[in-house]
Order: C-alpha cells, then structure tokens, then sequence
C-alpha cells in the first residue's frame, strides 16, 4: 500500500496537504539530519534496536528538535514508554538503561525510574544483580537499587557494553602500568599504586606519572627504590617536568617556570623553552625569542650570540650550533665560545667539528672534542691554494694507532705545478714529491698512495709511509692484511701483506685458492661451479685449518662463520667442526654479537626465532615473535610467541617477564623502559578479575559455556572464563553461538572442521572459513558450498538446509535472515530450520529476529514483522516528524493523526 492511501484512511486531508507531506517525507535541511540518519537507506537498526523482553527502542520525534527522542515498543507496535530520552538500550534483567539531560539512569517496562539518571555511561545488568557504570570519571559496580558496591580503579574503563546480554562476565581494558627493567643488576623498579607513565632518568631520579583520572595524572620522580623523591603533589604538573640538580622547569600556561623539589617558586620569569645543561645550568629562551645561559642559582650568564635558533645540540661536554656571527660551543661552567664564520655551516662528526663559511662552504675550522681549533692562522691560507677532499679521519693528540686511521683531508692543488697534499690528524699540511694520487675511495686505513714512478704503497693519518712504495697494486686492508701485487719485470702475481707490508709466507697453490681475507684467515676454494668447495687457510700458523669441503663459507667474526651445505646454512669453527648445524626449512643464521646467533623459521604470520649459544650450541631463547634486542653485554630482551615480553640473561635465564603484551620498549644501556598501553580481560559481577587483562582486544563470550575468542601479541586462542585454554590443541578454535560446538581452520588440509567441546572432531568440510561462525544460533549455523552460497548444519555436522542461498543470517525464533539472487534477485527473506521460505523475500534491508518480531525495509518504509511476516506497525517520516502506524496506516505514535501544518488533529502543537 502506497503512502498516499496511508494518508486518506486516517482522516480526510487535502490535495495540497498530501502535496506538501510528499514534499516532507525526507528531511532535506541541516536541521533535520538526525531523521537523515534514520532514513530506511541508512543503517536498519540505527533508530530501532531488536526486541529484548518484549520492549524495542524506537526513535521518534520531530525535525525540529536537535535530536529524536527514543522510547519503547511493544511488539504490537504500541508505544508503552513515551519517547522522552536521548539514548536508550534495550531492556536486559528487567531494567533498560536510558539517558535524560547528558546523565544516564535505568528504567523498569513500565517507565519509570528505578535508578535516576547520574551517570555518564551506563550497561546493562548481570543475573547477580549488578552493572558497570561511569561516575565522577570512575567505572563503578552498582545494585539494582544504584548504590555503588565496588569503585574500580582509575586504570580500568569499559571495553565493551559491560554484562553483555546480561551475562557473567564483562569485558574492560586496563591500562598497564608501566616498567623499568634494569639488566645491571636483575632487578625491575618497584612502582607505588597508579603510576601510569615513565620516562628516561633525569639528574639520577625517574620520572614518573601518577594517576588521578583515567588518562591523566601528576609527574613526580622515584629514587632506586621506588619511592617518591619529589612528590607529584608538591610540583603539580600534568606535562613532564626537566630535572637539573634541585631545580625543575614545569610548563604552565604562560610558558616554563622554575621551581624546588618542594614545589616552590624559584623564578617568577616565564621562558619559551628550558633545557638543562650539566652541572646544573640552564639554557632558556625568553619570551621575546632571545637565548640566554642560567647558572644553578638562574642568574642570567654571558649573552649568547643571536641567531641560534634551535640549531643547539649536545655534543660531547658541549652544546654547539650557528649563530649570525658563526659557531657557538657553550662549555660545562657555561663558558661561551664564538668561532666567527660568515653564514656558518656545521658539520658534527664523532670527534670533530667542521666548520665551513661563505657562499663557497669554504673550510673555516676543524674542533676537536677539547673545543681546541686545529687549524692555525697559516695553514688556514694555505688551504686556500688547494680543493679539500674530507676523508673519514678524526683528529689525534698524539700518534697512537695513526696507521689505523686516516688523515683528515685530500687536498688537490689548485695550481697543477705544485704537489699533492694531506691535512694530518693533527692538522697540518703535509707532502712528499712522491705523490702522484690518492685511490679513490679511500674509506679504510692505511691510506693507499700511488707514487711518481708508479708504484703503491700507503700512509698513516700524518702521512707517513707505513706500506713502503714497492708493489703494483695494494687493495683495501681488511684488518691486519691486504692483497698486493707484485712484479718481476714479466709477470705480475699477488702477494698477502701485513699493515707494514712485509710480504706472509702463503703457498702458491693456496694463493690461488683464496678468495676472501676474513681476521687472521683465508677462505680458499676449489673447483668450478656446482663442484666449488671451501675451506679455512690460518695465515699466522702457515696451515690448512679446514680442506676445501662446503658450498660457501662466509668470513669469520668472534670465531665463527656461516657456511653452507647444499641448500642449508649453518655456523662453523675455523676448524670446520658444526657450531651450529645446517638444517633444512631453517633461514640463514644471523649473528647477534658474543658468539649468539638467529635462527629463523617458517614465513610471514608463521615466522619465529631462536636465540643460540654457538659457543655451547644450547638455545638461549625459542618460539619467539621477534628479534631479539640486546640489552647491555649480557642480556636480551624477547617477545615468547606465547605472549608477553621476557629480559633474559646469558643463560636464557627470565630475570624478569611479564605476561602483557609489550607496546613499546625503549633501551638505553642496561635500562629497559616499557610501556604497555591499554590491555583488556574480564571482571565478573563482583568486580573481581576473572580474566587477566592481557590481551590486545576486547573479549566477547559466547556459546553456552561462555567461551571467548582473545587476542594476544600475534596468537588467536580460544579462552574460557577463568582465562585458561579449554581446548589447548586446538587453541584458535571458535565457539559457536547456540551451539554445543566449535569450528576451526585446518590450513594442512584447507578444511573447516567442526568439533564437540572435548575436540573431538564432529565433521570436516571444504575450505577454509566455510563455517559462517558469526551467524550460528539456534541449534545451527550456515556453511559455505560450492558457488559461494549457504546452507545450514546442525551440532551432528549433517546438513539440515543444502547450499542454496547467497546469504544467510543467524537462526532465532525459528528463522533465519536468507538471500537468494537467482530467484529473487537482492531482497531479504526468512527460512525456518528446514530451509522453505517462510517469509517470501520482499524486503531491501532486514534484520534477525528476537522475540518473534523483526524489523525490514519493505518498499522504503521500516516496518515491524511477526514471523509469519505480518506487518505489526510501521515507521515513517511524515510532517517532517518521525512516527508510527499501524500496517494499514492508522496512527499508533502520536495518538492523533499528524497535519502538515505540524499538529495531530484536533490538537495544537
């Protein structure tokens, strides 16, 4: 029936007010979106909820109004609860929870208030005769009669709709509190109650955040021993104070102020930004932008050139960064010092500062790390005659090791009469006419030099022969050797020479052989191909340590190597001797320092590591998500792919591990900061934990025996209510709803397999996902056949309902939502247990059914079924006011028929 006949049976109304309600049927202006949302396109159950103890909220109500009103249908389609509140659930144990003026109470099926409205959030009640509920920024536990009964802390708020349902448990999230974990000596910071933030050491004390709200808290610092050394009450601050000494910058609104331990103003004098410097100073920028140095009693320090900017960065003892004038290095005892350059450049290396300057980026100075320049006034203009190739030098006191380090320069004349050049590590120019050119790519020490006459040989860091120019070729040393080539005035042939380029007694043979230099080694091999096998020469004893026997070895580092045989990689000795042995399906080792290496098994989601000892070939660490993270000398930090994270010792000892997912871990040195973030488990109608909460995502239970599906680190397990694994050899089974069963994947086989609650195996079927385990209920669930269409199966795994539809919902009431395109292209309908049409598809949108009614989209409306398909009432946009009638049209809500010029008849509004 169309809406127009509608109209003509509730009342005699004009032509022109049919027009005009025709024009109304949508909303069209921003005043009007909420009824936009409730348009039958949009989401079905958005302003109807499903029927729960034979009540539905509705949402009603004019255009008008910011927003509708939500009441309460019974199923005839009678309003038996006005529309009076601006969020509703439905009724669960008796009570609805609804919202009136911002706060949230529960109502009993007749409409009154059993618990007024004080609350911010609200959740249905348990059997026992409780719910969760916000108050004052709290979760809570209440009675029925709205007395508190259990305050939870301020770490816990809701994960989900509480007592879903009404059920025992209910899941929430908690968030972690953090941890220091110290490696030096085994031992994890003890924290007091609410901590829910730390931070890296300040001036020997760890910062720490300690709640008062559920987000939100005062940062105070704890000693070594977990006690408060400066009180969070005392300083006050929500944002994370700097420690220098006794003195702290806190951030307040007008900027950063300076204050005791005690929480005493130290300085009334607001700052931009403050950073602690050692010994207690401070550099701050003023409120005008000027950078200023404070000593520890904040008396302002010598001025500081302007231009810095934020270009200051720490760097040894120093902080240093440009200025208009040039470079700034700002001492300990805050002793500045100015380096002038013309539009400075800074380039900070390890050991030395380069400072370049002018248009040209022109070499002004090199500092060393005692803020000492090492280039004098002279050498300074000397460098203006030549073209400055830095290498990877660093300066040097004095000549220790200066044939293991590089000169600071290449320097080419600019005049080609004049000789090549070095700047030595100490600075100055030096030469030799024997020079004629530097190799390229000179990154390793000694520096390689090819002489006039055309020889090799290589230099220190101040230039001075180390390698005497005697040979055709020198190559790159590796450690203490490198391969060099000599000449007899016919033939050339290669030659192993130490760093003072004396010439090691290797056989011929075995030079002909070698193919890498690895330590005090040589990697030979022999044969072509397929054939080719590698062995070990050891070059200081002058003998074969290992006859060419693998496919590949790769060099040494602390005594061992990688070596393949066939298709597996494994570990081995200089000797030969499997540290760790080369297994199949295993990756390529990986070593991890101190003689530990990574095995690495199976691909993506499946991947997993092993930390081994290839000294003692034992396994540190197995089954492990990630890499492991070295933590000092001693100890590693490892995610187990059961879950949570572990510090283990040398041993692959936990000195410490915690169950909770791990969010974010942070070393430094020995210290191990981690943070653990938002985690969830489940509470039962005590408020008691009876599911830890460690998992990463909410915990929805389900089935007869309260079964969940958790998640936790990269595993899927299936839990029961007390948090322990119910079927430990099928842990990522599902529990189906309604159902004495479980499903599972089997990807070995590609199969869906259906078991009872013992594991045992009920029926397998093809492919994976092919039980629909989010539509199970009443006895049955649908299962995916060929073509991609559904039938339904029962507990015994028989098909009750044979694959014919393209979609299928849950069964309830004895009817599940089913598509079936060939004969009835998209529109919805119902089958019953048997799998005939119930309900003849008529309907673009539909919903599953709960208390013999459903709600359906037929023809634009949204109307309110029984299950033999009986319009109940229906809900349309008339007068620009969402309301109710009955299926022939009669009004239900309001009680009058509507006017378009907004009122009921007979009734002003």
């Amino acid at each position: 029936m169309h809406y127009a006949e509608h109209v003509t049976r509730v009342g005699a109304i004009s032509a022109l007010a049919l027009a005009i309600n025709a024009l109304f049927l949508f909303p069209a202006s921003a005043d009007e979106s909420w009824l936009s949302r409730c348009a039958p396109s949009q989401t079905l159950n958005a302003c109807q909820q499903p029927f729960q103890q034979g009540l539905a909220p509705v949402l009603l109500g004019s255009a008008k109004e910011k927003q509708g009103k939500w009441g309460f249908m019974d199923t005839s389609g009678h309003l038996v609860i006005e529309p009076a509140f601006s969020d509703a659930q439905g009724f669960v144990n008796g009570l609805a929870a609804v919202a009136q003026d911002g706060k949230y109470g529960y109502i009993d099926q007749r409409g009154k208030w059993a618990i007024p409205a004080r609350f911010t959030r609200v959740t249905p009640f348990n059997a026992e005769g409780t719910a969760l509920v916000e108050i004052n920024d709290r979760l809570a536990l209440i009675d029925k009669q709205g007395a508190v009964v259990r305050t939870l802390p301020f770490a816990v708020s809701l994960a989900t709709d509480g007592f879903v349902g009404g059920q025992s448990l209910a899941s929430v999230q908690m968030q972690i509190a953090p941890a220091l974990w110290r490696a030096d000596i085994d031992r994890a910071l003890a924290l007091p109650d609410d901590v829910m933030a730390l931070e890296a050491p300040q001036s020997g004390l760890v910062p720490a955040q300690k709640r008062d709200t559920h987000d939100n808290g005062y940062w105070g610092y704890l000693n070594e021993g977990g006690e408060w050394a400066i009180d969070p009450m005392k300083i006050k601050s929500r944002t994370l104070p700097k420690l220098n000494g006794d003195t702290l910058a806190v951030q307040g609104k007008a900027g950063w102020f300076f204050i005791d331990r005690q929480g005493t103003l130290r300085s009334k004098t607001p700052y931009k930004t403050a950073a602690p410097l050692a010994n207690g100073n401070w550099l701050v920028q003023t409120s005008e932008g000027a950078w200023q140095l404070l000593n520890g009693a904040l008396e302002k320090q010598p001025d500081l050139p302007a231009g810095l900017g934020d270009s200051l960065r720490p760097w040894h003892q120093w902080q240093v960064g440009t200025s208009d004038a040039g470079v700034v290095l700002i001492g300990p005892d805050n002793h500045v010092t100015l380096l002038p350059a013309e539009n400075a450049k800074l380039e900070v290396r390890p050991d030395s500062l380069w400072i370049r300057a002018g248009k040209d980026a022109h070499l002004e100075q090199i500092v060393d790390t005692r803020g000492v320049g090492l280039l004098s006034d002279v050498t300074l203009k000397a460098l203006a005659g030549y073209q400055l190739k830095a290498l990877r030098g660093e300066p040097a006191a004095d000549d220790t090791d200066a044939s293991r380090r590089l000169p600071l320069a290449i320097l080419t004349p600019t005049d080609s009469k004049q000789p090549l050049a070095l700047l030595s590590a100490h600075g100055e120019i030096v030469t030799d006419p024997q020079w004629a050119g530097f190799e390229a790519g000179a990154d390793a020490a000694p520096l390689r030099v090819r002489t006039q006459d055309k020889k090799m040989g290589a230099v220190d860091a101040n230039g001075q022969w180390v390698v005497a120019p005697q040979f055709v070729q020198v190559q790159p040393f590796t450690g203490d050797y490198a391969w060099a080539t000599v000449s007899d005035g016919k033939t050339e042939s290669r030659r192993l020479i130490d760093r003072s380029g004396n010439v090691q007694d290797i056989p011929t043979r075995t030079l002909q052989m070698a193919r890498d230099i690895t330590g005090n080694l040589l990697l030979t091999a022999a044969g072509e191909g397929d054939q080719q096998r590698w062995g070990v020469w050891d070059i200081a004893a002058k003998r074969e340590l290992l006859a060419p026997t693998f496919e590949q070895i790769e060099p040494f580092a602390e005594g061992y190597a990688l070596a393949r045989s066939g298709k597996a990689w494994g570990v081995i000795t200089p000797e030969g001797r499997w540290a760790l042995a080369a297994q199949e399906g295993h990756g390529k080792p990986q070593a991890m320092g101190h003689g530990l290496y990574l095995l690495e098994t199976g691909k993506e989601a499946e991947r997993r590591f092993s930390l081994v000892n290839a000294a003692t070939s034992r396994t540190l660490a197995a089954d492990l998500l990630e890499k492991p993270r070295a933590v000092g000398p001693t100890h590693w930090l490892v995610k187990p792919a059961s879950g949570g994270v572990a510090l283990i010792d040398a041993d692959g000892r936990p000195v410490m591990e915690k169950a909770v997912p791990v969010e974010k871990a942070t070393i430094d040195g020995e210290r191990v900061l981690l943070s653990f973030g938002q985690r969830y488990g489940a509470i039962n109608a005590r408020g008691e934990w009876q599911v830890a909460p460690i998992y990463t995502a909410p915990l929805t239970f389900s089935g007869p025996r309260q079964w969940a599906v958790a998640h936790r680190d990269q595993n899927t397990l299936l839990i029961d209510g007390n948090g322990g694994q119910p079927l430990p050899e099928f842990p990522t089974a599902v529990p189906l709803a309604g159902m004495n069963r479980v499903a599972e994947n089997d990807p070995t086989t590609g199969q869906s397999v259906l078991r009872d609650f013992s594991g045992q195996e009920i029926q397998r079927y093809p492919g994976l996902d092919s039980i629909l385990v989010a539509a199970a209920g009443g006895g049955v669930v649908p299962l995916r056949g060929e073509g991609n269409r559904y039938g339904l199966i029962d507990e015994s795994g028989a098909t009750r309902v044979a694959a014919y539809f393209d979609q299928l919902g849950p069964l309830h009431d004895e009817r599940a939502r089913a598509v079936k395109r060939a004969t009835y292209g998209a529109l919805n309908g119902y089958i019953d247990k048997d799998g005939h049409f119930a309900i003849k598809p008529a309907y673009s949108a539909a919903g599953d059914f709960s208390d013999h009614r459903a709600w359906v989209v037929h023809k634009g409306v949204t109307k309110l079924i029984d299950s033999h398909g009986k319009v109940q009432a229906q809900v349309v946009v008339r007068c620009n006011q969402r309301i109710v009638i009955t299926a022939k049209g009669r009004p239900l809500w309001p009680a009058k028929a509507l006017t378009c010029a907004g009122s009921p008849q007979g009734e002003k509004r």
